[in-house]
């Protein structure tokens, strides 16, 4: 999954436009909801409060959690994969907790 998002950088499988399109947060006519949009093409998509964006996606599956997440700008991708149920976004929490903790989203 690692060298998935490294080649998505590196638009080695779609255009760069198309990547950068998908990973901006689309306002759909149809958007039902009351909370504002924060979807892409299928990513996940919101700022840290340092204020960089994080691109993710959480899965789960018969059993299996999974959670991607992108920080393109510090060049940060984190990827949990689990056989239990687990809550992704505390441990992402954590982790991004351990990230500020060592300076990696410093400005």
């Amino acid at each position: 999954m690692a060298q998935y998002e490294l080649a998505i950088r590196k638009s080695a499988f779609l255009t760069k436009e198309f990547i950068d399109e998908s990973r901006e947060i689309k306002k759909y006519s149809n958007w039902k909801s009351s909370d504002a949009p924060f979807i892409g093409y299928s990513w996940f998509i919101e700022q840290t409060p340092e204020g960089y964006y994080m691109i993710y996606h959480t899965g789960t599956q018969g059993g299996f959690y999974g959670d991607f997440v992108s920080i393109p700008e510090k060049g940060i991708t984190y990827i949990m994969l689990c056989n239990i149920p687990t809550p992704q976004e505390e441990k992402r929490a954590l982790v991004l907790d351990l990230l500020r903790k060592y300076n990696w989203l410093d400005k």
